[in-house]
C-alpha cells in the first residue's frame, strides 16, 4: 500500500500539536502526517504539487484554494461537506480523522477487520496476567466454519493448544520481524506452521525477542496479516500494553482475559492506562471474554 503525506498547520498550534497527537496514536503505517508551524512555509509547500499529498488547515484567508479543480486542499470548517472537501470542527477528534481518511479515500482497517465470533477479521486477546491461550483455543474453534484461521502469540511463554512452541521448532517469530520488511505475504506464508484445522505462527524463542521489536514493527505484522496474509480470521495474543496498542487500529475486537477474583481491577486499570494514553477507541472495542461470547 503507498503511503499517503498530510501537510498539517492551524492558526492555534497547540490545537495543531493535539490533533497531529490524536493522528499519529492511530498508527496508521500508510499515512505520514507532518506539523507546519510557519503559515507561509504551510502555503509554499503546495508549490509544484505532490503526489497522494494533501494539506489540511483551518486558514485560508487571501490564498487560493483551487476552486473548480481537483484540489488536494483540506479545509476545517464549520461543518463537514466531504465532497466540498472541508472537515467540521466541531466533532470529536476521532470524528475528525475518520472524515480524513474518507476524503484522502484511505480505508479504515476497521472497515475490514470485523469481530472474529460475527465476520472474521483480526481479533485481540489481551491478557495482562496471563491464561489467555483458553480463549484464543475457543476463538479459534469457533472460527473454522467461518474460513482459514492463523493464530500468534505476543507472549513471552507461548502456548497453544497445550504445547509450547520453542520445543523443536526451528522457526521464531524474532526470524519474521526481522524478514518482514520484504514480501510480507510470502515471509508470512513461508513461517505459518499447520496445527490441525488452525495455522499459526512461530512465538518467540527467546523473551528479548519481544524487547527488541518495536511498536511500528507490531503494527506493520498486524497490518500485514489483515491485509496480505489470504487469512479470513486472526487472532493475536498479548500480554502487554504497548503491544496490545500497536495493534489495536486493525482490530475490531479486544477481548480482555481475567479471572472473577482479578477482572475489576484489571479493568479498572486497563481503562485508567488507555485513558492517558488518549486511546478511548480502544474501550469501545473492548468487551470480556467468556465462554458464551
Amino acid at each position: 500500500m503507498r503511503e499517503k503525506k498530510l501537510y498539517l498547520y492551524m492558526r492555534d498550534n497547540d490545537y495543531a500539536k493535539r490533533m497531529l497527537k490524536n493522528f499519529s496514536a492511530k498508527n496508521r503505517l500508510d499515512l505520514r502526517v507532518e506539523l507546519m508551524t510557519e503559515r507561509d512555509g504551510f502555503w509554499e509547500s503546495r508549490a509544484g504539487g505532490q503526489s497522494d499529498t494533501m494539506w489540511l488547515t483551518d486558514d485560508i484567508e487571501g490564498e487560493k484554494t483551487d476552486a473548480g479543480e481537483p484540489s488536494s486542499l483540506i479545509i476545517l470548517d464549520e461543518r463537514t461537506d466531504i465532497k466540498r472537501l472541508k472537515i467540521g470542527y466541531v466533532q470529536r477528534a476521532d470524528d475528525i480523522y475518520k472524515d480524513l481518511l474518507e476524503i484522502m479515500d484511505m480505508k479504515s482497517p476497521m472497515q475490514d477487520a470485523g469481530a472474529i465470533n460475527d465476520t472474521g477479521g483480526l481479533c485481540v486477546v489481551f491478557a495482562p496476567k496471563g491464561g489467555g491461550e483458553n480463549a484464543c483455543d475457543a476463538l479459534a474453534e469457533r472460527s473454522i466454519n467461518n474460513g482459514r484461521c492463523i493464530f500468534v502469540s505476543l507472549s513471552e511463554f507461548p502456548v497453544f493448544g497445550g504445547d509450547t512452541y520453542a520445543e523443536g521448532e526451528t522457526k521464531h517469530l524474532g526470524e519474521l520481524f526481522f524478514r518482514l520488511g520484504g514480501n510480507a505475504k510470502e515471509v508470512i506464508s513461508e513461517l505459518t506452521i499447520e496445527y490441525g484445522k488452525i495455522s499459526r505462527l512461530p512465538g518467540v524463542i527467546h523473551f528479548r525477542d519481544l524487547y527488541d521489536v518495536t511498536r511500528e514493527d507490531v503494527a506493520f505484522l498486524a497490518k500485514s496479516l489483515v491485509y496480505e496474509s489470504g487469512f479470513e480470521n486472526i487472532i493475536i495474543l498479548c500480554e502487554r500494553m504497548d503491544l496490545l496498542m500497536a495493534v489495536a487500529e486493525f482490530t475490531s475486537r479486544v477481548y480482555l482475559v481475567g479471572s472473577d477474583a482479578d477482572y475489576d481491577e484489571i479493568y479498572a486499570r486497563y481503562i485508567k492506562y488507555l485513558r492517558v494514553e488518549n486511546r478511548e477507541n480502544i474501550i469501545e472495542k473492548t468487551v470480556r471474554f467468556t465462554e458464551e461470547i
